[in-house]
C-alpha cells in the first residue's frame, strides 16, 4: 500500500467522460507553468494547468491532461489466490506522478488551506524536497475539488479497482505482476529502508525480502525509535517523484511499488 507517514499518497484519476475544458474565460493560464522536475528529468506541471493531448484507444481519441497517463477501458483481473475476479472498467486518466509538495504548495498558496503538512517550515516543504510526495488522503479531497474547479476536468481519487489495474496490469500479456518490474522481489528498484539514504543496513536492518519487510520494521520502529523518529520529523525517508526509472507500469505510471516512510 503506498501511503507516507501513515496517510494515503494521492494519485488523481480523471473519468474520461468529462475530459473537456471547461475553464472560464480570461482566467489566468497555468499551461506553460511547471512547478518542480521529477527524479526522471519529466517536468511536472502546475496543477491547474489545462494542457492535453490527444490519444487514440480502441478507435477512439481521448483528451489526456499533461501529467497523466491513459488506461484503456477493458477487463482485468483484480485480487489475487481464492479473492481473483474479473472487472471491466472504462478508460480513465490516472497522474502519472504522486502529487508533490511543489503541487501542493500551488495549492496551499491559492486557497490559504491549513494546516500545513506536519514536515513544513515556514510554511514551505523542507528545501530539496520540493519533488517530493507527502499528501494525506483527507487532504488530498480538497485538492481534488480545486484541481476540478480551476481546470474544467472531473478530477478525484481513484477507486480500489482502478488504481490495482493501473498498477499492476499488463494487458498485453492479459497477466498482472506482483510488482511493477515483474515477479521477483528486487530491492533496488524501490526506495526502501536499508538502501536509503539514512543507512540503517549499519544498524542491522537488512530484509532479505519483501514478505519479512514489515515485521522487521516494526521491531526497528521500537528498537530505534531515535532514529523513527528523525526520519519521520523530516518528513519520510521519501525519494523524488519518478526517481526508479525501471519502474514504470505498462501503462507509464510510475513509483507504484510504495514509499517508505508511510510503512507505519
Amino acid at each position: 500500500m503506498r501511503m507516507v507517514l501513515a496517510v494515503f499518497c494521492v494519485a488523481l484519476a480523471v473519468s474520461v467522460a468529462f475530459c473537456q475544458e471547461k475553464g472560464e474565460e480570461g482566467a489566468k493560464s497555468y499551461n506553460d507553468a511547471y512547478v518542480a522536475t521529477a527524479g526522471n528529468k519529466e517536468k511536472i506541471p502546475h496543477p491547474l494547468s489545462k494542457k492535453s493531448r490527444k490519444v487514440r484507444a480502441k478507435g477512439k481519441k481521448i483528451d489526456v491532461p499533461e501529467g497523466m497517463v491513459l488506461v484503456p477501458e477493458g477487463e482485468f483481473v483484480m485480487g489475487e489466490g481464492n479473492t481473483e475476479h474479473k472487472v471491466f472498467l472504462d478508460s480513465f486518466c490516472i497522474g502519472k506522478f504522486e502529487v508533490t509538495n511543489a503541487e501542493w504548495k500551488a495549492f496551499v498558496d491559492a486557497t490559504n488551506f491549513r494546516p500545513f503538512p506536519v514536515h513544513w517550515r515556514a510554511g514551505a516543504p523542507p528545501e530539496g524536497k520540493e519533488n517530493h510526495p507527502d499528501v494525506s488522503w483527507e487532504d488530498a479531497q480538497k485538492y481534488c475539488q480545486w484541481v476540478s474547479e480551476g481546470t474544467g476536468w472531473t478530477v478525484r481519487l481513484p477507486t480500489e479497482a482502478e488504481w490495482e489495474k493501473a498498477a499492476s496490469w499488463d494487458s498485453r500479456k492479459r497477466r498482472k505482476t506482483r510488482y511493477p518490474w515483474g515477479d521477483e522481489w528486487d530491492m533496488k528498484q524501490c526506495n526502501k529502508l536499508c538502501n536509503s539514504g539514512y543507512n540503517l543496513a549499519k544498524f542491522g536492518f537488512r530484509p532479505p525480502n519483501d514478505d519479512v519487510f514489515y515485521d522487521m520494521l516494526n521491531k526497528f520502529q521500537k528498537t530505534h525509535k531515535e532514529v523513527w523518529d528523525k526520519i519521520c520529523a523530516s518528513g519520510g525517508n521519501t525519494t523524488p517523484v519518478g526517481s526508479y526509472k525501471r519502474v514504470r507500469t505498462r501503462y507509464g505510471l510510475y513509483d507504484t511499488a510504495g514509499v517508505v516512510s508511510g510503512l507505519v
